[in-house]
């Protein structure tokens, strides 16, 4: 299974993967991919530490890959790499820097944006990493 979450999405996938293992609950293997994900903010790592502990790649993952946009003010901070130990299977964040070129349609830029991060070629090369066909 391959789990890709967005923002927020990121954080909720983090949350519930940590607290099934937490609570015992068997999960299947899976890799995750988080595009844009706010886990690296002084805030969000402070709550996560005070519920689970520790940050660290869940027990559950096989891989995750974190793309960031320097530029996306959700992925300020610190590298995912550098936070969250690895887990006991020894998988670790592998941080990713892209380039979200998402336009508004007046122009602007929002370096945010779930379109601009799925379209990268970096999401393309994790997801075929997943099924086998990538390097």
């Amino acid at each position: 299974m391959l789990i890709a979450a967005h923002s927020m999405g990121g954080l909720i996938a983090y949350d519930v993967l940590r607290a099934a293992e937490a609570e015992g609950t068997p999960l299947p293997r899976c890799a995750l991919v988080t595009l844009g994900a706010p886990l690296g903010l002084a805030e969000l790592k402070l709550k996560l530490a005070a519920e689970h502990g520790d940050l660290r790649v869940p027990a559950a993952l096989t891989a995750w890959t974190n793309l960031m946009d320097r530029q996306d003010i959700a992925t300020v901070g610190d590298d995912l790499g550098e936070i969250y130990a690895p887990n006991a299977s020894r998988v670790r964040v592998r941080d990713v820097p892209v380039i979200n070129a998402y336009r508004r349609p007046d122009g602007a830029e929002n370096r945010h944006k779930s379109y601009g991060y799925l379209r990268t070629p970096e999401f393309s090369t994790a997801a075929a990493r997943f099924l086998g066909a990538g390097p």
